[in-house]
């Protein structure tokens, strides 16, 4: 026998999950199936073409029923609901290669190809309450309608490339590629983006002049990209007026949802890395210093728009940021036996933000103040001005009309100019020095125990 406190006067009467549990019913169901295939011909020596098709395709049934007669589903007289969700993808590629040799030093690959991408979703669903009785799990044993929708969307991007590869006796290599994307978010006119990369590297390790340092220098390489890429995440029917349905008064009708953004496009992102390879002792020690940079211009952003305007926001491609800074990694093997390696790694990263462009002086999002010249990261909160000695209420600095700095006990009096960039240093400060103190004491420990077996392992020492 079981307590379903119907003597509670919250939202837990009627509830016992241990004796209602058994008669309710919780199912998800999953199906996915992928399909790969590909056929690939050899007309020629170096020639090859490819077509390939990769088909993805994801099913899920949610099925919720709650019984008329036990717990809380007694009280109105139980339900059901069942919801069904489907994606299917689908890529389908052309690519041609070449490859040749010349004179055994140089050496070219080519490649150009095409390729059609579409993704499907489809969902619908809906519930019922009013069960006949328990043991029917159907929304067809349910009376009363709660409700029901569903929608379908669809995403095509259609894309040619090409790229070219070129060495010269495994020293000298370049590389250049183009890509065109059209999708189906943009507007016809707008639909088209091509984006663009270069590269270089140079082997300084297989030059005549290094001849002489391959004893200790085992590889040393200089190389540098610049390259464009595209983003085009945003709705999938980013430049159209869209409208919802409503029902008003048991008629039809059409709510604006969304305002038109036909001249709405691409968002670029241009990509510049400038890296140095280098490995000592058969790369036993190894590393890489790398700078890097990305500017992103036209940038995809949901601009605010005043609310007389009878919407919240519209896309648009606005402004540009650019982050920038340097990676340093280091690697290592402090010993290396027949029988055992022990393999240290060391990564590091400085990062900045700024932004070059704004369509306006100065933009907010939240705390966050976005001005030319600034960081997408840099908070403006009210000032803090302590407690008030007298009555002990919280105060903070704001300006008056004259533009003098008062205090206030009314934080709702506080308007944005009122706000001041934090101050972060202090935060940094002490967790780099608590960082520095810990890895202090880890080297200060493990350094001074190690150098017998590191020296023993480069060197081939024995210690007795």
């Amino acid at each position: 026998m079981f307590d379903y406190g119907e003597y509670r006067p919250n939202s837990y009467a009627k509830y016992n999950l241990l004796a209602s549990m058994p008669h309710d019913k919780s199912e998800i169901k999953r199906d996915a199936a992928s399909l790969r295939g590909f056929i690939q011909i050899t007309p020629i020596k170096g020639l090859a073409y490819k077509m390939s098709l990769n088909i993805d395709y994801n099913n899920k049934t949610n099925h919720n029923y709650t019984n008329p007669t036990y717990g809380t589903g007694s009280i109105s007289g139980g339900s059901v609901s069942k919801y069904n969700y489907r994606t299917t993808g689908m890529t389908f590629n052309n690519v041609i290669n070449y490859q040749h040799t010349f004179n055994d030093v140089h050496d070219i690959r080519v490649m150009a190809g095409q390729e059609y991408y579409e993704y499907n979703t489809s969902n619908f669903g809906g519930s019922r309450s009013k069960v006949i009785m328990d043991g029917f799990y159907e929304p067809d044993a349910a009376s009363s309608l709660g409700d029901f929708g569903g929608n379908s969307d669809q995403y095509k991007l259609l894309s040619f490339f090409g790229s070219a590869e070129y060495s010269y006796n495994q020293k000298y290599f370049l590389s250049a590629s183009v890509r065109s994307d059209g999708s189906s978010r943009f507007h016809p006119d707008h639909r088209w983006g091509t984006f663009w990369s270069v590269g270089a590297s140079w082997k300084i390790m297989q030059e005549e002049f290094m001849k002489d340092t391959s004893d200790w220098l085992s590889n040393l390489s200089l190389r540098a990209s610049y390259g464009a890429q595209g983003n085009d995440q945003v709705g999938y029917y980013a430049y159209q007026a869209l409208y919802s349905i409503r029902n008003n008064l048991g008629e039809s009708g059409l709510h604006a949802y969304r305002l038109a953004t036909p001249n709405l496009s691409w968002e670029t992102n241009l990509n510049t890395n400038i890296g140095l390879d280098f490995g000592f002792w058969n790369n036993r020690l190894n590393g890489t210093i790398e700078y890097f940079e990305r500017r992103s211009k036209d940038l995809l952003f949901s601009k605010d728009l005043v609310p007389s305007s009878g919407f919240s926001s519209m896309d648009e491609n606005i402004g540009a940021i650019k982050n920038y800074g340097w990676e340093f990694q280091i690697s290592g093997y402090p010993i290396m036996t027949k029988d055992w390696k022990w393999k240290l790694s060391f990564n590091a990263t400085t990062y900045k933000n700024k932004i070059t462009s704004l369509p306006a002086e100065e933009m907010w999002s939240g705390n966050k103040k976005w001005v030319k010249g600034g960081s997408l990261y840099d908070f403006y909160l009210v000032e803090w001005a302590g407690v008030n000695p007298e009555n002990g209420n919280p105060t903070w600095y704001r300006y008056n009309t004259n533009g003098e700095k008062i205090t206030t006990e009314d934080y709702s009096s506080t308007t944005p100019d009122d706000k001041v960039k934090m101050r972060q240093f202090t935060t940094r400060l002490d967790r780099r020095s608590s960082i520095r103190s810990l890895i202090q004491r880890i080297l200060h420990y493990h350094f001074y125990s190690l150098i017998p077996l590191v020296v023993k392992s480069i060197m081939g020492i024995k210690f007795h």
